[in-house]
């Protein structure tokens, strides 16, 4: 069985807790990615306080830094998304009411600017708890709570390349709900989940053309209703999970756009969670803060995926591949690979399912044997570390029998 290289460090299909943001514990905040970072803010703390505040986290060393405060006024549950170049952050809940006032963030200069309010003609309703999506250089805002007797249903499309007046687009389905979740693919929005007027949870997901402007159903999330869950995408894949159902939800899932498929993958790291934020960095996803049965948090969680969805790698264009042979094995495994020289292969590191280490072997040759026979019978995940970057880079799965 082949395996590319990968850059994904850390066990396969698993959580690691993160260092936690430096400021306060919160809920309903946004998040989003930009240039290889994360970025989370704003929100509500335990106090009821709102916050403007905006932090950085960088993947590389675990850390946290202040990020120029949003200059928007202090709010919870407002959207975010990115298009090719800028964040984009509006609507949402502060001390005057519901919002519909959007601004963007230029990473680059780590400033603010303020755009068009959601439809600037003032004929749209503000509102919170809303669903964002981008698709090129176009965000998209569905739904939320906009204070009419019923949730709204409407689409709303903004143009970053022009910085025009929002234009609406086809509504979504069904009635209006709140408490949604969006994520992009291949250049389509999805939307499901969340919470009606008539205060039911649903599972459902809708796949929005940018092309047609239509939607169309896609294959129900498998888990519990629910509402308030996060989200994020790797390399196509998207994962979701925690959120509320009238209790607090933990499992996550995993969306295979190819298949329109849904699969379980590991539950979230810490406890069962509900209004956390999700980005993704890097081949790994996080989930930040929410509140769990001890409190508001300020906890960040990263996600590995299993290396098998093919992430995007530097050697893939090579046509350069490492083969952990045979699978399933019985008493040797061999570690090969096709152009590319095995002394830059430092070493094999194996792990059983629980992601405890019980195998470290030096590589010094091609198809070198890595006796196996003494470890119990079972499912284990394999790492490679490299010489030359010091961190694994090769990962998949292995299985004795």
């Amino acid at each position: 069985m082949a395996f590319s290289c990968q850059f994904v460090y850390g066990t396969p299909d698993s959580w690691l807790q993160k260092s936690s943001l430096p400021a306060q514990e919160r809920i309903g905040a946004i998040a989003f990615s930009l240039g290889g970072f994360g970025y989370v803010g704003t929100g509500v703390d335990s106090s009821g306080n709102l916050l403007n505040d905006l932090w950085k986290y960088d993947p590389s060393n675990d850390s946290w830094s202040q990020a120029a405060t949003f200059t928007g006024s202090a709010r919870k549950n407002a959207v975010a998304f990115v298009t090719d170049t800028f964040a984009y952050v509006g609507t949402g809940y502060d001390a005057a009411g519901l919002k519909k006032d959007f601004y963007r963030y230029d990473a680059g200069n780590n400033s603010w600017q303020q755009v068009e309010d959601l439809d600037s003609a003032g004929a749209v309703y503000p509102r919170r708890d809303a669903a964002a999506f981008a698709s090129g250089d176009k965000g998209y805002v569905i739904g939320g709570y906009d204070g009419t007797t019923f949730y709204s249903k409407e689409t709303w499309e903004y143009d970053a390349a022009r910085d025009t007046a929002w234009m609406e687009k086809t509504s979504f389905p069904l009635a209006g709900r709140r408490w949604a979740t969006a994520f992009s693919i291949d250049g389509s929005g999805f939307v499901g989940m969340g919470y009606n007027y008539s205060q039911e949870y649903f599972s459902d997901f809708w796949k929005y053309d940018v092309t047609t402007n239509a939607w169309t159903q896609v294959a129900d999330y498998q888990g519990n209703k629910r509402g308030y869950a996060s989200s994020f995408v790797i390399n196509d894949y998207a994962f979701v999970g925690t959120g509320f159902d009238g209790a607090l939800k933990g499992d996550f899932y995993m969306y295979d756009y190819a298949n329109n498929s849904w699969s379980a993958i590991a539950a979230f790291g810490g406890m069962p969670t509900s209004g956390s934020a999700g980005f993704s960095v890097n081949g790994k996803g996080y989930v930040f803060g929410g509140v769990d049965t001890l409190g508001f948090k300020s906890e960040l969680w990263e996600y590995t995926p299993d290396n098998s969805l093919g992430i995007e790698n530097a050697f893939a264009k090579a046509n350069i591949e490492i083969q952990v042979s045979p699978n399933p094995a019985s008493e040797v495994i061999r570690v090969q690979n096709a152009g590319f020289d095995i002394v830059k292969w430092n070493q094999l590191k194996l792990f059983d399912a629980s992601g405890k280490m019980v195998l470290r072997k030096k590589l010094t040759c091609a198809q070198e044997p890595v006796f196996v026979k003494d470890l119990p019978r079972g499912l284990y995940y394999y790492a490679i570390d490299t010489r030359d970057v010091g961190s694994p880079l090769v990962t998949g799965k292995v299985i004795l029998q």
